[in-house]
């Protein structure tokens, strides 16, 4: 071990001798040292890298844990030490990819009032976001399509996707705030969403024939009509308080 990694590996620690005379004393600290985590954050990320391709040639339904074990090669043990199957394998991919996807929902929520242009440009940049991914998007609809368990994810990512879009938007704000009262506009934000993603799901994955241009104006007519039908509302219940 060279000397620089020893001296992260000990700590220098003051104990007291019989007698009552101190010293200084070399300890292992408590816990996994810094090269340590390094080491397992690596090998995680050796699975990590190992599944997208399994699942890019196989598909996420025909692949094992040993497709897995081979492609990385590393022990079983190693792998079970990270994940405790190939769905949550497939979860900690989605997971990569969910931090752009947030930032893009953000990027909408922090216009505040967009106007039927900008929620077009937002539109077309998600569709690049989709082709961009595009195997990502398939990994999502093959672990949709197998796992029941995964819906829930799925919900909480919609959830997510709602608050960002939320943070400067009053109508998807209503629609996030999960009280009663505000059912209806959590009820058309949700399906707002899912219009969006089918039709970037469609266009991307399907080739749908269908005018893009179009299609995007549409959607943003849309969004823009529930932002300030639902923006309204909660400028008259702010008022009425």
């Amino acid at each position: 071990m060279a000397a620089e990694e020893i001296q992260r590996s000990f700590r220098v620690e003051t104990r007291l001798a019989p007698g009552g005379r101190r010293f200084a004393a070399l300890t292992r600290p408590r816990g996994r040292s810094a090269l340590q985590e390094e080491q397992s954050l690596a090998s995680r990320q050796k699975i990590l890298d190992a599944a997208e391709k399994a699942f890019l040639e196989n598909s996420y339904a025909s692949t094992t844990v040993d497709d897995i074990l081979r492609r990385a090669d590393i022990g079983r043990a190693t792998f079970y030490r990270h994940f405790s199957s190939v769905f949550e394998v497939a979860k900690g991919l989605i997971d990569q990819f969910k931090p752009g996807f947030l930032e893009l929902y953000e990027e909408l929520g922090l216009m505040g009032s967009p106007s039927t242009s900008q929620v077009e440009d937002w539109i077309r940049h998600h569709l690049r976001m989709y082709r961009e991914t595009s195997p990502f998007m398939v990994l999502l609809l093959e672990v949709s399509g197998a796992e029941p368990e995964f819906f829930p994810i799925l919900t909480a990512l919609a959830k997510e996707y709602m608050s960002r879009l939320s943070i400067g938007i009053p109508a998807f704000r209503q629609a996030a705030s999960g009280r009663p009262e505000c059912a209806r506009a959590a009820t058309a934000a949700l399906l707002l969403l899912q219009n969006l993603s089918s039709f970037c799901y469609l266009v991307v994955l399907r080739g749908w024939d269908i005018s893009e241009e179009l299609a995007i104006g549409i959607i943003a007519r849309d969004f823009v009509r529930f932002i300030e039908e639902y923006g309204e509302v909660e400028v008259e219940a702010a008022q009425a308080v």
